[in-house]
């Protein structure tokens, strides 16, 4: 998908103007196709451990009624790659699994169901939670070129493997100029947040609690078609540093954790007329 940065002028709002909104109507589908790179340091006394997560996966959302969707990959490969050697799972189970969910005109996502996946997989990356922030959320004003606004997100959930988690955001967005993406003219919407994430949960052995700390920033930008209610795409990268700390055993052991990653996604274009 080729990324044509082209400046080209777009009308201030217009007093009165209605905002701007996705437009899922039933049976639309729309085909993603995602990219992900994920790599974290813990730092202990016997040296660093290096673990690096790489996927990439296509996913279909087909719509129904009042923004409900089924959403399934279609595609999927998972690489863990760590300090013993690389791990990749075999993924065919997890293609064509429905996930329920929920999308607003704002692009308010929520899971309402998930599929039962295998723990192969489950350990590397985190499915359940995917959809909940798929889609850039919109402001209630229109967008138009200059415009800006605040965004404060707080998130709880459970993870894989019963980890429960929460996320703080706030981000500030800030609609840059437009661009033409496949011939079709859409907003570069740039996003810079600050966060805190916080996980607890069972440790390898009975009676131990692992906890993770984390703090750090989230820069990226999105492509939004203002005319036809699509998000084209996005990028996100960001760097956390926080602290793991087991405890519930003999000693409560605490290790530095620094952590990186680069995530994109493009919206893979109808075929035929």
């Amino acid at each position: 998908m080729a990324l044509l940065l082209i400046g080209v002028s777009i009308p201030m709002i217009l007093e009165g103007q209605a905002p701007t909104r996705y437009h899922f109507r039933a049976g639309d589908t729309l085909v993603y196709h995602a990219q992900n790179s994920d790599s974290s340091v813990l730092t202990t006394p016997q040296g660093p451990v290096t673990a690096v997560t790489l996927s990439e996966s296509t996913v279909q959302l087909v719509f129904g009624a009042r923004g409900s969707a089924t959403a399934a990959f279609t595609a999927l490969r998972v690489l863990l790659r760590t300090d013993k050697g690389p791990i990749s799972p075999v993924t065919d189970s997890v293609l064509n699994r429905p996930f329920l969910v929920t999308v607003s005109e704002r692009g308010l996502a929520q899971t309402i169901s998930a599929p039962r996946l295998p723990e192969a997989v489950t350990r590397i990356v985190d499915l359940a939670t995917e959809f909940d922030d798929f889609f850039l959320v919109l402001p209630a004003k229109p967008l138009a070129v200059g415009l800006a606004w605040v965004d404060t997100v707080s998130q709880t959930g459970s993870a894989a493997g019963g980890l429960k988690f929460t996320r703080r955001a706030i981000t500030n967005f800030n609609v840059s100029r437009d661009t033409t993406v496949n011939g079709t003219t859409c907003l570069i919407i740039v996003g810079a947040s600050v966060q805190t994430l916080d996980a607890a949960g069972q440790g390898s052995a009975p009676g131990r609690t692992v906890t993770n700390h984390q703090t750090g920033f989230d820069n990226g930008f999105f492509l939004f078609d203002p005319v036809a209610g699509r998000m084209m795409g996005r990028q996100r990268t960001g760097e956390f540093t926080g602290t793991l700390r087991m405890s519930g055993g003999p000693r409560t052991e605490e290790y530095p954790l620094a952590r990186r990653f680069l995530t994109g996604m493009e919206l893979v274009p109808r075929a035929g007329p």
